[in-house]
């Protein structure tokens, strides 16, 4: 019964939603009131793109009168003002990035939506499955830039906090399939033995979120997108998490061992080589251990 009423357009935490899949609620929070049609309705509604229970939805909308799509993220209360600020900080030095990223439309404090234009490109995970060095290499110049950009995020992530999110992924995974008890309980031991020995950067910004959805390639540029959960923390986080979605994508593809170290030797360079920085191999590898486990979770 909880399954079911998460997935129900009212759901709890975000009550907002079921209103804002109507056009005449919808259109005002990206249409100036006087350029709105005397027809509303005639407006096309706004499909739901991503749900999370308790945490966010977010919205897609295509304007009919400039071909423009708009991605409208509606928040708990708690996260809207963080949402807000991390999307502020980070268009606020858009012109000196060589990346790009989404430009803010509105924020409407009312319904906790906030509204930004779609950037262009495909999601760089399907460039992942081609497993191509130079698109990994461009890759790892980009966030070698973000972690050392002008930004100063009030949220940070710590080990410690990584930890307890495993954990708790992990006893669901415990309870699912308990022929795993012992492997996982063995796995967390070393996992949070070696944390105790490995330096964690705090002070970077890093995205905190990141995977190849959250990256979009073209030809010309780069886009990186949810901001989110942008943070104060460990750049190997990001690195980490991006390399164990390729491992992941890498096995179901059955893409060949040669080529997946190849691609993932090329992002580790471009990333060294763009700020004459070396990174802790140990530490990358516990991130990616950890991130792993979490996408056999999923």
């Amino acid at each position: 019964w909880q399954t079911v009423v998460w997935t129900l357009p009212h759901a709890p935490c975000l009550p907002e939603l079921a209103p804002l899949l109507q056009p005449e609620h919808f259109c005002s929070l990206l249409v100036s009131p006087s350029d709105l049609p005397a027809q509303t309705e005639d407006y096309p509604a706004p499909q739901l793109f991503r749900y999370v229970p308790f945490k966010r939805a977010i919205l897609t909308w295509d304007s009919p009168s400039n071909a423009q799509r708009y991605f409208v993220k509606l928040c708990t209360e708690k996260e809207f003002p963080k949402v807000v600020e991390n999307f502020r900080q980070i268009y606020d030095i858009s012109d000196r990035l060589s990346f790009a990223v989404p430009e803010p439309v509105a924020a409407d404090a009312a319904s906790r939506t906030f509204s930004m234009k779609a950037l262009a490109g495909q999601q760089f995970t399907t460039v992942m499955r081609q497993a191509q060095p130079e698109p990994f290499a461009q890759v790892g110049q980009i966030l070698a830039e973000l972690h050392h950009a002008d930004l100063h995020p009030t949220q940070a992530w710590t080990s410690t906090k990584e930890l307890k999110t495993l954990a708790k992924a992990m006893g669901e995974v415990k309870l699912a399939l308990p022929h795993l008890d012992q492997s996982i309980d063995r796995l967390m031991n070393q996992l949070t033995e070696m944390s105790q020995y490995i330096y964690f950067s705090s002070n970077y910004p890093i995205h905190a979120n990141l995977f190849g959805d959250q990256i979009l390639y073209s030809p010309d540029q780069f886009g990186m997108v949810d901001w989110d959960t942008l943070s104060l923390g460990d750049p190997h986080y990001d690195i980490g998490r991006l390399i164990a979605h390729f491992i992941y994508l890498a096995g179901c593809e059955r893409l060949s061992a040669k080529a997946v170290r190849t691609c993932i030797e090329a992002l580790l360079q471009g990333y060294e080589a763009a700020i004459e920085w070396t990174l802790d191999r140990t530490c990358l590898n516990w991130h990616i251990a950890c991130q792993l486990l979490l996408r056999g979770k999923i």
